[in-house]
């Protein structure tokens, strides 16, 4: 399962936001002033920036929004926006920890390079001889790190790596190296080689590899115990049947533990901005100490495999989505959690580069803020005209009529609502339409084995299959292995 899609969950916490309570598109922000916790840039770029930023949130239903713009000549503004608590209308402050999802794989990119650069790993060996353990089927060639890296497995985006024996084993679609299809479960194995080779857990390695060197004191590698005090408050739609829409009722997200290395930092503006001046550097730090060496650098920046999720020309190195924009070298991510949403821009070839994140899942990413405040930074400093406004949402399509709010119980082989209660899962509808099954509007095809694949794009390798099939219909729907439950409730009426 795609967790860049699949990202609602219910919770216990009361509605704080509904469409009654939220201002119309366009009206006044009711945010509170930002609190700048530094500010380097020019006064008139930074009002520029606190307008724009204060609309874009106004315009997406963002609750609060951490915010780093940063460049190699001095240049720095930190920012919190808007709220942390909606229900106190408590506002957001620098301080309070933002996880950043999958912006985290640039990362662990960097502590697999370190590996190789000490010999300890290669790009080009089957991860299999490394970890046979993996429950993972590769008819259609060997699965390297390279192909890890690049999202070019052709291994399922979602799923574990690890089930009850003989449960689940994950397939390969394709080749290993012939198209780019995103793969959290496939990028989690990065982890687990760094543990192997480190003889420790992958967190201590980030803290030891990354976040010391950098000087990000107040970043985790993941979060748990009394640290879960440091994160922000975060929300996540009411609704857990149903897509949700811009200003749509939410709730507080429950705390959830993770630890993989697809995504599991939380992190400050702050300490963003030192990273992402180390990324600027090529790997360099504030104290001039090289963590990467200059070749690997290139390599994890450059365009391995092309891929439109990250533009019309774009392409995927090593953990980071790369372009070029107007001649310049561009590396960018986004990363979404069960209830944080974020982005980063670097433009390599200028030095500047912004981060932003939203305490809320939305279905969204804050990309165009970063963007924005990147390019306004560099057409500051070259005395360019300055970029145009951020653009507003596209509108939305009308929601389709829904005969009742809970379902009725269901007569069909395999149609219906079903549910899993981890927050990373929720809930997926499945629907017939002309005699094609859907989930969630994604047509489904039938495999040779029974089983059904995700046909999000040509040749996806998610897989769905349906099983404890009780007078004729199927009481258990698992997709990539992940277990839904069939959800019948009395009809309403």
């Amino acid at each position: 399962m795609n967790r860049r899609k699949f990202l609602q969950a219910a919770g216990a916490a009361p509605l704080l936001w509904t469409s009654e309570t939220l201002p119309a598109a366009g009206a006044p922000s009711k945010n509170p002033a930002p609190i700048r916790e530094h500010s380097t840039i020019p006064p008139a770029l930074r009002t520029r920036l606190d307008s724009e930023i204060s609309t874009y949130m106004q315009r997406n239903a963002a609750p609060g929004l951490q915010f780093a713009l940063t460049d190699l000549h001095g240049q720095e503004y930190l920012a919190s926006y808007g709220y942390e608590n909606l229900e106190e209308q408590k506002p957001l402050q620098p301080n309070r920890l933002f996880q950043i999802g999958s912006i985290s794989k640039s990362m662990g990119t960097i502590a697999v390079l370190q590996l190789v650069e000490e010999g300890k790993l290669d790009l080009h060996r089957p991860v299999l001889e490394y970890l046979p353990w993996l429950p993972w089927k590769t008819s259609f060639g060997p699965v390297t790190l390279d192909h890890i890296l690049t999202h070019s497995s052709g291994m399922p985006n979602g799923g574990s790596l690890f089930f009850p024996r003989n449960f689940w084993t994950h397939e390969q679609r394709y080749a290993p190296g012939k198209q780019y299809f995103y793969s959290n479960m496939a990028f989690n194995v990065v982890g687990r080689l760094v543990e192997m080779c480190d003889g420790r857990s992958y967190q201590e390695s980030l803290v030891s590899r990354i976040f010391r060197p950098v000087g990000m004191t107040a970043s985790r590698s993941a979060l748990g115990g009394p640290e879960w005090a440091l994160q922000s408050i975060s929300y996540i739609p009411a609704a857990v049947d149903a897509p949700y829409r811009r200003f749509d009722p939410l709730r507080q997200a429950p705390s959830f533990h993770e630890d993989t290395s697809a995504g599991c930092v939380a992190s400050t503006p702050a300490d963003m901005a030192k990273y992402l001046r180390c990324l600027l550097r090529g790997g360099v730090t504030d104290s001039g100490t090289r963590i990467l060496s200059k070749e690997s650098f290139e390599t994890m920046t450059a365009h391995h495999i092309d891929t439109e999720e990250w533009g019309p020309h774009a392409g995927y190195g090593y953990g980071i989505g790369v372009d070029i924009t107007d001649g310049d070298h561009i590396a960018m991510h986004t990363g979404g959690m069960v209830s944080f949403m974020s982005a980063i821009y670097l433009n390599l070839s200028r030095g500047v580069a912004a981060f932003a994140s939203i305490n809320a899942q939305l279905g969204y990413r804050p990309m165009p803020v970063a963007r924005f405040a990147t390019q306004a930074l560099v057409a500051q400093v070259a005395g360019t005209a300055s970029p145009a406004p951020i653009p507003a949402p596209a509108a939305e399509k009308p929601r389709p009529p829904v005969s009742a709010s809970i379902p009725e119980f269901s007569t069909s082989k395999y149609g219906g609502l079903y549910v899993n209660d981890d927050p990373w899962k929720g809930a997926i509808r499945i629907t017939e339409i002309d005699s094609v099954l859907h989930l969630n509007g994604t047509p489904l095809v039938q495999a040779t084995d029974g089983s059904f694949y995700l046909a999000s794009i040509p040749n996806a390798p998610d897989r769905v299959a349906f099983d404890g099939i009780i007078q004729g219909i199927a009481q258990l729907l698992l997709v990539n292995g992940a277990e839904y439950l069939r959800f019948n409730a009395p009809s309403s009426s």
